[in-house]
């Protein structure tokens, strides 16, 4: 499979999703993370931590971040996020126009014009020039899609003001080869989720950012951190609003069934894509095949922060 194919799959893919997860997951398209084996936290609240946590481990602060490139932004609940609580413009990158509209859609319902955060149609392998450059250039689960690595990584590096950072959050390959059972477990993540394959070590995007004149200054593995998201019940996706709850039963049982029903829509329309997606959620594949991989040491969750000299 070629990168051009693989690129148009990932969008086709997640065009069809992006009503769906807007209503089952909101503005976050990322996985969650759970500071404690306590798997308790809402599945929202996990993915806002995630965010929290690249914020924290890179060290991004209210003074030192001034500009926000987001590539691969979703539907634009990270840049967002980012902005609003550090104050700093953002811009976000999508190959998916559906993602790049409800991202600016999104923006606007919470208050942020387009001078502070805005979002743009692009392909990661081949930035436009009107990207521009940026103090912080944030790659969040986007570089498993890029089916060339190595020119991702030379994009990214590229739009790094000198004195800034370079902050990659994705999911790798594990670090030693990989046997016939690890393997395959890959093999059916790219078919479920449509990730371009030739999967990364986190050493080798180490040694590419090096290359690109980088400096590591933190590698971190969160694996652990994040495998409870795929454990997350049915219950809990479907649920609405907590303040639904104040309304009485009956208007939280109404807002369930609504839910329900928008979801069951939203899955039809969606098409085959849609389908297998959810599909694949509710016979419980997606856990098996993630948490396969996970367990037989084939998949790593790391991020890496580095700074351009």
């Amino acid at each position: 499979m070629d990168g051009a194919t693989t690129s148009v799959q990932a969008a086709h893919l997640y065009n069809g999703v992006d009503a769906l997860w807007k209503v089952l997951f909101g503005s976050h398209i990322h996985v969650g993370y759970y500071p404690t084996a306590d798997r308790s936290a809402r599945l929202a609240d996990a993915q806002e931590h995630t965010i929290d946590k690249i914020i924290a481990t890179a060290g991004l602060t209210k003074s030192g971040v001034r500009q926000l490139l987001d590539v691969g932004c979703g539907v634009g609940g990270t840049s967002i996020h980012i902005a609003k609580k550090l104050g700093c413009r953002a811009l976000g990158v999508n190959i998916s126009p559906d993602q790049v509209a409800s991202a600016n859609e999104l923006a606007l319902q919470q208050g942020l014009l387009p001078s502070q955060v805005r979002f743009v149609v692009g392909d990661g392998l081949d930035l436009p020039q009107s990207v521009g450059t940026a103090d912080v250039v944030l790659s969040f689960e986007s570089a498993c899609y890029m089916p060339d690595k190595r020119r991702f990584v030379q994009q990214l590096a590229s739009r790094v003001q000198p004195g800034g950072k370079l902050v990659l959050v994705d999911f790798c390959r594990g670090p030693d080869a990989l046997n016939e059972e690890q393997a395959g477990y890959l093999r059916q993540m790219d078919q479920l989720f449509k990730t371009a394959g030739d999967w990364h070590s986190m050493q080798e995007y180490l040694d590419m950012l090096r290359e690109e004149g980088l400096t590591v200054t933190c590698c971190e593995d969160w694996s652990g951190n994040i495998r409870g998201f795929w454990e997350a019940n049915l219950v809990e996706l479907f649920s609405v609003v907590p303040e639904t709850t104040k309304q009485g039963q009956l208007s939280y049982a109404l807002a369930v069934i609504k839910k329900l029903l928008l979801t069951g829509a939203l899955v039809v329309a969606g098409g085959w894509p849609t389908l297998k997606m959810a599909g694949t959620f509710l016979l419980a594949m997606q856990q098996r095949i993630v948490g396969g991989a996970f367990s037989s040491g084939a998949l790593r969750y790391q991020c890496v922060v580095a700074v351009k000299k």
